[in-house]
């Protein structure tokens, strides 16, 4: 813990999007004061950089910064949890191990108790450390989309127990399908949204990081927005000879699966707020819930996206706005807007 985790990157420094703002704000709340008192739940769309940043910003504070990849079985969260100090909960190398081992070495216990005690156990290692250095530990819960419900419920009531007695500062790490669900269960919990590339942004990473000719990445960021993850796939099948009209036409074909999945009902109302998300870009949270009900979700299928500050919902991504306007007969909208994206070859 005295070193923390220093989690392994995933990307080169040469492929790296520096995003000073983003990475000041983690900086800052990787190295609690010994007075804060709630936790943290960075949200944002799959694929924009969101684990990149923390584990980068976690190498640099490095002391008392705990990181955790929370896989989705109760079983695999152990062993994640456990490799916080290169152990498993059967290899005795460290104290917060014989912690650990103290409360899992008891016949008959079932998984939720296995994990409340090494909760517990962890509690106790963060006391220690903050009365050696005055501050918190931060453990960072990253990837928690895959996390069982239960598990998630449990981490949240000792994440915010813990914030309150000043014990250890928990941050937790989703996408923004899952932002909503968190968030019904959050009570002293700072939010934080990491958005997707803005188009300079994105333009300059497709040139200077992907070599991609500045028309092209005009194009590309027309076709999928500021998601790096996109903006990668895009550009890479790019560089394989493919043509940029035949990437769209598949992209929109994987955005169609979607639709027929999420069976969206476009009644009137539902209709309206499309239209209104068509020309504003987005719509407020309580006009749509109105109407949808949910903003995710829609048998398993996000089209939209909640953004918690301010309590309104978009497209989750640019190729679903593409794909409603090509399919679905919005004329005063799309007449409006029919070149606002310019990703013809």
């Amino acid at each position: 813990m005295e070193i923390g985790t220093r989690p392994e990157m995933d990307i080169p420094d040469s492929k790296f999007i520096s995003r000073p703002e983003i990475a000041k704000y983690f900086e800052k709340i990787f190295q609690p004061g010994e007075d804060q008192s709630n936790y943290h739940i960075i949200y944002g769309n799959k694929g924009n950089g969101k684990t990149t940043l923390a584990k980068k910003m976690a190498n640099e504070v490095g002391q008392g910064v705990i990181y955790v990849d929370t896989p989705y079985n109760i079983e695999n969260f152990e062993k994640s949890f456990g490799s916080i100090h290169d152990f498993t909960f059967k290899e005795d190398s460290s104290f917060l191990f014989q912690l650990i081992q103290k409360f899992f070495d008891k016949a008959g216990v079932n998984k939720i108790d296995k994990l409340k005690r090494a909760l517990n156990a962890f509690t106790k290692a963060a006391k220690i450390y903050k009365e050696q250095y005055d501050n918190p530990p931060v453990i960072i819960y990253d990837n928690i989309d895959n996390i069982d419900p239960k598990i998630l419920e449990i981490l949240q009531d000792d994440a915010e127990y813990n914030a309150n007695n000043g014990t250890y500062i928990a941050v937790f790490i989703c996408g923004g399908e899952k932002f909503t669900q968190i968030l019904q269960s959050s009570r002293k919990s700072h939010i934080f949204e990491v958005e997707d590339l803005n188009k300079d942004e994105s333009v300059n990473f497709l040139i200077q990081k992907l070599k991609i000719s500045p028309e092209d990445a005009d194009k590309i960021y027309g076709l999928v927005g500021g998601n790096i993850r996109e903006l990668k796939f895009v550009a890479e099948r790019l560089k394989n000879g493919e043509l940029l009209e035949d990437i769209k036409e598949n992209i929109l074909l994987e955005v169609e699966k979607k639709f027929d999945i999420a069976k969206l009902d476009l009644t009137q109302e539902g209709r309206s707020i499309i239209g209104t998300l068509l020309k504003s870009k987005e719509v407020g949270y309580l006009e749509f819930k109105k109407v949808f009900g949910k903003v995710e979700g829609f048998n398993g299928m996000n089209i939209f996206t909640y953004h918690h500050k301010a309590r309104s919902v978009t497209f989750q991504s640019r190729p679903i706005e593409l794909y409603i306007k090509s399919k679905f007969k919005f004329p005063q909208y799309i007449a409006e807007s029919a070149n606002e994206y310019n990703f013809t070859t």
